[in-house]
């Protein structure tokens, strides 16, 4: 590979370029400071339900909330992905060819989908259009 002097010099002041940049965002340095002390409310904390129910109790916090919204819809959808994975595999394994070819098409359209896209579909429109909750959007989309 040979470089003339015109694409040598492009390649240098590129160089400098980035370098520059490199430096300009760099030559400050990580001013965020992380405050660690929050993690542990996040996860639980002793407080009141509302003003109706005023006893003070352990509860969970925002992080801990989601952890087990995440597992509740990871359960469902695995149940269910089970569940359509093997009607889906012996409609495959059929002798008849149109559903053969329909669960062959079925699979074609989930495996050459991004997983982000299909959530997006699911959840924004077949899930307004039947006015789906959330949680069962997006288990339904996993």
């Amino acid at each position: 590979m040979t470089f003339n002097k015109r694409s040598l010099i492009t390649l240098c002041i590129l160089a400098i370029i980035v370098a520059s940049a490199y430096y300009f965002f760099t030559r400050r340095g990580i001013t965020y400071i992380w405050h660690w002390e929050k993690i542990p409310q996040m996860l639980f904390y002793h407080g009141a339900k509302s003003d109706a129910d005023p006893v003070i109790r352990l509860r969970m916090g925002v992080l801990m909330i989601g952890f087990v919204l995440t597992l509740k819809i990871s359960l469902v959808s695995t149940f269910f992905g089970i569940i359509i994975g093997t009607v889906v595999g012996i409609c495959r394994l059929s002798r008849e060819p149109v559903t053969r070819g329909l669960s062959a098409a079925y699979v074609e359209l989930i495996r050459n989908t991004p997983l982000l896209v299909q959530i997006f579909i699911i959840y924004f429109f077949v899930g307004s259009m039947l006015r789906l909750s959330a949680f069962t959007a997006g288990a339904a989309a996993l």
